[in-house]
């Protein structure tokens, strides 16, 4: 499922592309994630940019992380709409 590593050791795969957004699911290297960091990141990111405007990490994708990730992309198609693009800090 997911793509070839990157450089850091993650794994990455485009979940899917909102008109203007994507959607990327990142599983990071395993001796990287400390015991109470999510291993897997849900992030989107305009086309245009490198930035994501709204990332969810998650340690399993259980019924209310799903629906979280869901309510994170459906809030971030509502702002690439009104084309208000925060950006994360």
């Amino acid at each position: 499922m997911f793509g070839a590593d990157n450089a850091d050791g993650s794994r990455s795969v485009t979940v899917t592309r909102l008109g203007s957004l994507e959607v990327r699911l990142t599983e990071l290297a395993p001796d990287a994630v400390a015991p109470c960091m999510p291993p897997f990141w849900l992030e989107v990111f305009p086309l245009a940019s490198q930035s994501p405007i709204e990332c969810y990490g998650c340690f399993e994708f259980d019924e209310t992380e799903l629906a979280s990730a869901v309510d994170l992309v459906l809030e971030a198609a509502r702002l690439a709409d009104s084309r208000d693009f925060p950006t994360l800090q």
